[in-house]
């Protein structure tokens, strides 16, 4: 173990403690432990500072003595080293406050240095080395010192487990039986009046369920089943032969509905409309309505009809708007008429402004020919002429030129 004979409280300390011998507080703030080597002739009143520090401790004990001495004290873990090093160095900084109020700068209160004798701390994992370290040193009966320990700080190794310390955890992690206290109170001021307690809650049958309740409730059925028919006094499918189901089924015959006026509705009740089959009221047809829920008319067709031929079967529009256009549907017993198609009658006749294209024949009063005037010379055919008062040639092919006197 290392052994730090070589310590004082350093020059910088001293004038530190002249201060707090005449009304200023001592306050001490850190201890740091170091690796350094003192250089050849320093003495450690001279020091201002650790050579190498390492690691710094919070303060967790501020302790004085009648004799003028402080036990300052800090715990140590090596968990945050991160390579091993020789515990060579120890020092104690502080400052004081002022009776104004002011602080003093910190310094380096107290410097010791093992030398040779330094401890080696090897680095975790090698190693978990917790230790608390405590310095000694001489402040003077005089010295008013602050005794306060920031909370938070480490509890000191020294008081766990002892008188007035706190207790310490077992392997299993709980506090051992020897440092705990005696466990003979009764909160119900006795063990019968506890008992009667118990008693008194456990044939509380409002609170508890009884044995006979607990088999009734377990006869009962699971809140998710199902029943047959017949339990629920349902006819047997035998019964509802002949009958579609509300959902589902298939119809094989005729669909006959027994009404005057009666109808086949289809709904969409997302959609908020239906599609209607309706015999008409004068029971002479059919109609195909396609409706909103509440009743109104939107688009719809109707078929009219009277007599096994169907003279006079008639298709009528309605549009959503209310107006109605009425088409008459043409069969064999139901023709249309020319003048219902815009076609001219079998026999008729037409101007002769109305013949706009072809050849007339002479039959017709025509000419036979497509022209008056042609090279066709030799062949007979009507032939357009001029009378003219002199010999004249005809301007055109196939003229003859008359000379009158």
């Amino acid at each position: 173990m290392g052994v730090f004979s070589t310590n004082a409280v350093t020059d910088k300390g001293r004038i530190l403690l002249a201060q707090s011998q005449v009304g200023s507080l001592f306050i001490p703030t850190k201890i740091v432990m170091g690796s350094g080597s003192m250089p050849s002739g320093a003495t450690p009143r001279a020091m201002t500072a650790l050579i190498t520090p390492v690691v710094q401790l919070d303060i967790n004990k501020k302790r004085t003595s009648e004799d003028g001495k402080v036990i300052i004290g800090g715990s140590f873990s090596n968990g945050n080293v991160s390579s091993s090093f020789y515990f060579r160095e120890l020092g104690l900084y502080a400052k004081v406050k002022h009776p104004d109020g002011s602080f003093s700068e910190e310094v380096l209160y107290a410097y010791g240095n093992a030398g040779a004798s330094a401890d080696l701390i090897p680095a975790p994992p090698a190693a978990v080395i917790e230790k608390q370290i405590d310095l000694v040193t001489w402040i003077g009966s005089d010295t008013q010192i602050d005794l306060t320990i920031e909370s938070g700080a480490y509890i000191p190794f020294t008081d766990k487990g002892a008188p007035n310390g706190v207790a310490t955890l077992g392997e299993d992690g709980k506090v051992p039986a020897a440092q705990l206290p005696v466990m003979d109170f009764d909160p119900a001021g006795s063990a019968a009046a506890v008992q009667a307690a118990l008693s008194g809650h456990t044939e509380d049958n409002v609170r508890h369920v009884t044995a006979a309740e607990r088999t009734a409730w377990n006869a009962k059925a699971a809140g998710d089943h199902t029943h047959t028919a017949a339990e629920i006094g349902a006819a047997t499918p035998a019964a509802l032969n002949g009958y579609l189901p509300l959902s589902g089924g298939t119809l094989t015959g005729d669909l006959t509905i027994v009404k005057t006026a009666g109808a086949f509705w289809m709904k969409d009740t997302a959609a908020g409309r239906r599609s209607v089959i309706q015999q008409d009221q004068s029971g002479e047809g059919v109609a195909l309505y396609n409706q909103l829920l509440d009743g109104s008319v939107g688009n719809s067709f109707k078929l009219l009809g009277e007599g096994a031929v169907l003279k006079d079967t008639v298709l009528i529009i309605t549009k959503r708007a209310g107006s109605s256009t009425t088409y008459r549907l043409y069969g064999e017993h139901n023709k249309p008429t020319p003048a219902d198609i815009g076609a001219a009658a079998a026999s008729h006749s037409h101007g002769a402004g109305d013949i706009t294209s072809g050849t007339l024949p002479v039959a017709r009063g025509g000419t036979g020919a497509a022209s008056i005037s042609d090279t066709t010379y030799t062949t007979a055919r009507y032939r357009a002429s001029a009378l003219v008062s002199t010999e004249t040639n005809p301007t055109a092919n196939g003229v003859i030129n008359w000379t009158y006197e």
